[in-house]
């Protein structure tokens, strides 16, 4: 969307995290006007709002609700009852689900997603110490 643009970035409280990462909001200037590119991604449904991790109040607000109209409207990876509709093909790129109390990592459809559900890659969630559920046995490593 920004090849060949002129764009503004504006970071968040920190440059990179821990892996690295850039950590920044991206504005493409095109006809006097601003497109933020980060909250064009998540409200074309080819994003989520990754909450793990703080930043901007403001823009969490506005990411959390793109999402759930893209999610609602099946829009990009969301399919029609707002699950993602590509399965992913690598290790590193399977999704599973966390809530926002608990431990357990977990499959779709886990009656233990009811109330709160969090898509992230199995590597993340490994990684940040959550154990897979017993009730829906998502893939482990």
């Amino acid at each position: 969307m920004c090849e060949g643009k002129q764009v503004r970035i504006e970071y968040d409280w920190q440059k990179t995290d821990k892996y690295g990462r850039i950590l920044a909001y991206v504005f493409i200037l095109e006809s006097g006007k601003e497109i933020f590119l980060n909250a064009e991604i998540i409200k074309q449904g080819y994003g989520f709002a990754y909450l793990n991790y703080p930043f901007r109040d403001d823009y969490m607000k506005t990411f959390k609700e793109y999402e759930r109209q893209a999610r609602e409207q099946g829009l990009g990876l969301w399919g029609e009852k707002g699950e993602i509709k590509q399965a992913p093909q690598q290790q590193e790129d399977i999704v599973v689900y966390i809530t926002e109390t608990g431990s357990k990592y977990h499959r779709e459809g886990c009656r233990y997603l009811k109330k709160s559900k969090i898509p992230i890659s199995l590597e993340d969630a490994v990684k940040r110490g959550y154990t897979p559920c017993s009730v829906c046995d998502p893939p482990n490593r």
